[in-house]
C-alpha cells in the first residue's frame, strides 16, 4: 500500500507472487508499515488484509504515534 500521492492498495496477486519468488529464491519479504501500520487500514498491520505474511515488518515512527 502506497501512502504518498494518495492511497494505492497493492494488488493481492502481486503480493502473492512476491511471496512465491522470495520463497523460491531464499529471499526475505519485507513490508514497510511506517505509514500504513498500527491500525491505519482497519487491521493492526496492512499486510493482515492480504493473504501474504512477510518475513520482516518495519514500523519506525508508527510505534511512536508519528513522533520521529
Amino acid at each position: 500500500m502506497q501512502g504518498e500521492g494518495g492511497v494505492k492498495p497493492a494488488d493481492p496477486m502481486f503480493l502473492r507472487g512476491l511471496r512465491q519468488i522470495c520463497q523460491r529464491e531464499g529471499l526475505l519479504l519485507v513490508f514497510d508499515e511506517v505509514q500504513c501500520g498500527m491500525g491505519r487500514t482497519g487491521t493492526l498491520f496492512a499486510y493482515q488484509g492480504y493473504d501474504v505474511k512477510p518475513d520482516i515488518v518495519t514500523m519506525a515512527k508508527a510505534w511512536g504515534e508519528d513522533f520521529p
